[in-house]
C-alpha cells in the first residue's frame, strides 16, 4: 500500500516511528474491547497525532465514526490496520502456528 500524505508529514516531523508504535498500542486496546476514541484521547501530543493518522483513512472525524451505533470491534481494528499500512508499517504475514499441543 502506498504511504499517505500524513505519513510524509509525520516523517518530516520526525515522529513517524512513535506514531506507528502508538497505533500498535491502539490496536491492542481495540483487541481488548476498547474504542478508538478512548485509545487516542489521552491528552498527549502523540495521542493527537495517532488520531490524525486515523482521521486520514476515514471520510469523517474518528470521534464521529467511532461513536456511530452498531460500530464493531472488527471495523475499528480494520481502521487501525489501514492507518498502519498507510504509515508504511508492514503487517506480519506468517500464518498460523501451533505450540504445545503434541501427544
Amino acid at each position: 500500500m502506498e504511504r499517505s500524505a500524513y505519513a510524509a508529514r509525520a516523517e518530516r516531523r520526525g515522529d513517524l516511528a512513535e506514531v506507528v508504535e502508538y497505533l500498535h498500542q491502539v490496536r491492542r486496546e481495540v483487541r481488548a474491547g476498547g474504542t478508538l476514541i478512548d485509545a487516542v484521547a489521552d491528552a498527549t501530543l502523540l495521542g493527537w497525532r495517532a488520531r490524525e493518522a486515523l482521521n486520514s483513512v476515514l471520510d469523517e472525524p474518528v470521534a464521529n465514526w467511532d461513536r456511530r451505533k452498531g460500530r464493531t470491534q472488527l471495523e475499528r481494528r480494520a481502521v487501525v490496520e489501514r492507518a498502519l499500512a498507510e504509515l508504511g508499517d508492514t503487517p506480519h504475514r506468517g500464518g498460523w502456528s501451533v505450540a504445545g499441543g503434541g501427544r
